[in-house]
């Protein structure tokens, strides 16, 4: 059985792609460098209390332990 509360937030992605109607600013950066914002972090981490983040620089580290782009801790 699949769980719509988990598949509802991909689908509604989904359907704003295929009709087009993602802002152009969404791809204006000159990096692909993004924190997380530390309001959903904390919001998340309050439930799963995350000990490593796999994605980070040291200035935007969520945790006390983190891989950086150059340790490539999302392969």
């Amino acid at each position: 059985m699949i769980d719509n509360k988990i598949y509802k937030p991909i689908s509604v992605l989904n359907n704003v792609i295929e009709c087009g109607n993602l802002s152009p600013g969404l791809f204006s950066s000159k990096t692909d460098e993004w924190a997380t914002p530390q309001d959903f972090f904390d919001e998340l981490d309050g439930k799963f209390h995350f000990t490593l983040d796999v994605c980070a620089t040291p200035s935007n580290a969520k945790c006390k332990l983190y891989f950086t782009k150059e340790q490539d801790g999302l392969t």
